[in-house]
């Protein structure tokens, strides 16, 4: 059941395909911030996207845990999108992945990066080893927007945002508090993200001695860099929501449908963490925040 945490490769195919459908049908999408921000936060993940098979379902689940609130705008051509708040913060949107009729579950999470230059940024992943899943298309509301895999086939979406990218000076509980990827090439993973986005590597020694790689700009870390922990899983993007208490949410996940993967874990003495996937099956971790 753990293998199926991800699905590198239909979400993939999914993202490519909101992409593509936006640009070919004139679709909008609305901005990732309340209302213009004018800041540029080039580096940083400044959005996550859902990709549900079950939209009401992901909205009972999230709600019921982290308390999350949910407003639908039409974006054209018969289709929706869901923007997420955490409180009055919008963090994130929904898209139902049954109108793209992929044939597979594609329910996943994928991270949004903010960059200066979305074809300049496609261009340096093709240099490096990468792929584009969507190639690089202005969406109205939204930005410019593109879908690129990593050598290892982690996959992201890249984005310049039409309205400034959102402050996020104070990570706050129910909120994206970090974002990892899991690879059995961290060498690789260094080596093509310094490369996409202008990060600093760097490392830091945790519990056992063991070093922890990540990515950084200047001294301020961005994302972590882990040792695949499961062995059958392709590399992959993973994103943490920030919990007072992982025990306390992990009590309501199956109740709200959802599966816990990894019960209750110790990171390196800083906090707790768990894996826990939707009704869907699109996963994430839980992380004590603040940090211990």
């Amino acid at each position: 059941m753990i293998s199926k945490f991800f699905r590198t490769g239909a979400t993939a195919i999914a993202a490519a395909l909101i992409v593509a459908a936006c640009a070919s049908a004139s679709i909008s999408l609305p901005p990732i911030t309340s209302k213009p921000s004018g800041l540029e936060r080039f580096g940083v993940f400044v959005w996550h996207d859902l990709l549900t098979t079950d939209p009401d379902a992901a909205k009972r689940f999230y709600g019921g845990l982290f308390g999350w609130a949910f407003t639908d705008f039409d974006v054209g051509r018969d289709g929706s999108y869901t923007v997420i708040y955490n409180g009055e913060t919008p963090i994130g949107g929904i898209v139902d992945a049954r109108q793209f009729n992929a044939g597979i579950n594609v329910s996943q999470w994928i991270p949004v990066l903010s960059v200066a230059d979305v074809d300049a940024a496609v261009a340096t992943t093709l240099a490096a080893g990468g792929r584009t899943f969507a190639d690089p298309v202005d969406i109205e509301g939204r930005g410019r927007m593109a879908v690129i895999g990593d050598p290892q086939g982690a996959v992201m979406s890249l984005l310049r945002s039409a309205s400034g990218d959102p402050r996020y000076d104070d990570l706050s509980i129910g909120g994206f508090v970090w974002n990892e990827i899991w690879t059995d090439n961290i060498p690789g993973a260094l080596d093509f993200y310094s490369r996409v986005a202008g990060y600093n590597r760097a490392q830091a020694s945790i519990r056992n001695g063991e070093t922890y790689h990540y990515l950084s700009q200047a001294t301020v870390p961005v994302a972590g860099v882990l040792q695949n922990p499961i062995p059958d899983l392709r590399t992959s993007w993973v994103s943490y929501i920030g919990v007072r208490d992982v025990d306390d949410i992990l009590t309501r996940v199956e109740g709200l449908g959802g599966r816990i993967i990894v019960d209750t874990i110790e990171m390196a003495g800083t906090s707790d963490a768990a894996a826990i996937v939707d009704p869907s099956g699109a996963g994430l971790m839980l992380q004590t925040w603040p940090l211990k």
